[in-house]
């Protein structure tokens, strides 16, 4: 069980990390 629960904290990193890079591209594109 306990290795199920660090997969799922892992998967959402990346799915954390992912969002942070899309909020960043979108503020590139405000901003020029």
């Amino acid at each position: 069980m306990s290795g199920f629960k660090n997969g799922a904290k892992v998967g959402q990193k990346q799915i954390n990390e992912k969002n942070i890079e899309f909020v960043h591209q979108v503020n590139d594109k405000l901003q020029e």
